[in-house]
């Protein structure tokens, strides 16, 4: 399932081309603001436009019948109310279950309606909606990681994927309180993305649906956690995590810095390992049993509890088949995670792409180029 990718939308006509319907009329709604395009086969990922219908964020939905794990490892309803905000209860004056959603625009919450802003490109920053007053009640997301807060923790570096910050993740963290966005800078600290992350086994993925989440249970946390900043009740057998990665650049600028392997000096080392030779400093692999080194917000690295149980896994995500190859267009800015936006942003983000993608695919396939001698 390496390399697949999912294009949404950029433009109104592509939506509709797409089969996409809007959802309002009028532009500041109850519960964000923008004009919104649902999939007909699968209402999970929308996309938003804004007044002038350039693309100005994307929503994530999620049933409000999920079932997560507290700290204590006992079974409660999802999403809890600890990380509420910024998921936010769907105000809908419909019958039926709650749903919850997540909203994050890629330019100011007050620009989305404006009709006066044709001047004003998106993909100027990233918002996330913290409230049901849309213009005041978010959080912005820095697009350099040396302007982040302390709140936000440096995890691992995967290839591709860049350096994910996750917020007041640490191994005293109460599982009921894991924060359910997260962020990708790549080695020069730039933003590249952010992806969304939640608790519990999403319901089954209709089978025209447009993209799928990708699913985690503990044998597959190296995939998006650095496991020693996990807490204990993250390596229960029965707590899960799902999502996808929004990338806000092409996935060749996520790079991390240069791992020098054990036994292998700059001058000695073979081909395979990274690409252009010792001289290019992308990394292309990960290493199998890299030297641990503190993180900026920790003193030590122990091991991670032995809490794992081989037949408990959740299989992977599978990957619905991008529409078409991706844009030549692409090289140098963004994609998005389990969905892969080949879209034009303009400005800042010339390309959000939604990328849905098997992230522990990936990185054994990263893997299996490692060549050592």
């Amino acid at each position: 399932r390496y390399g697949l990718w999912y294009q949404p939308p950029k433009t109104r006509s592509e939506a509709e081309d797409k089969g996409y319907t809007r959802e309002n009329d009028i532009c500041q709604m109850n519960n964000y603001h923008g004009f919104l395009y649902v999939h007909p086969h699968d209402d999970k990922f929308r996309v938003i436009f804004d007044y002038n219908y350039k693309l100005s964020g994307i929503q994530t939905m999620i049933p409000g019948n999920l079932h997560g794990h507290d700290t204590k490892n006992d079974t409660v309803r999802y999403p809890t109310k600890e990380v509420v905000p910024p998921i936010l209860l769907f105000q809908d004056d419909g019958f039926g279950p709650q749903k919850f959603i997540v909203t994050a625009y890629f330019k100011h919450p007050s620009l989305i309606c404006g009709p006066a802003t044709t001047h004003v490109h998106t993909g100027r920053g990233l918002y996330i909606q913290t409230g049901y007053r849309v213009e005041k009640q978010y959080e912005r997301i820095p697009l350099e990681a040396r302007h982040l807060s302390d709140d936000w923790k440096t995890g691992t570096c995967l290839p591709s994927m860049g350096r994910h910050y996750f917020k007041n993740l640490s191994k005293d963290l109460q599982c009921e309180k894991l924060y359910p966005v997260f962020l990708m800078y790549n080695d020069e600290g730039q933003l590249g993305g952010f992806g969304l992350l939640f608790q519990g086994v999403p319901p089954s993925d209709p089978s025209r649906a447009p993209f799928k989440w990708f699913r985690h249970s503990v044998q597959f946390y190296p995939a998006i956690f650095d496991l020693t900043m996990l807490p204990p009740c993250m390596f229960n057998p029965e707590f899960h995590v799902f999502g996808y990665r929004v990338y806000l650049r092409d996935e060749h600028a996520m790079t991390c810095p240069r791992v020098q392997l054990p036994g292998i000096s700059e001058d000695n080392a073979e081909g395979g390992a990274v690409r252009g030779g010792s001289k290019n400093e992308e990394v292309t692999f990960r290493p199998l049993n890299p030297a641990l080194e503190p993180s900026r917000n920790s003193t030590s690295r122990p091991k991670p509890p032995k809490y794992i149980k081989p037949n408990t896994n959740v299989i992977l995500d599978d990957v619905m088949k991008g529409a078409g190859s991706r844009n030549s267009a692409s090289k140098n800015f963004l994609p998005i995670s389990s969905i892969y936006f080949a879209s034009l942003l303009l400005s800042f983000f010339p390309l959000v792409n939604i990328y849905y993608v098997s992230m522990a695919t990936r990185l054994t396939q990263k893997l299996s180029h490692l060549a050592l001698r």
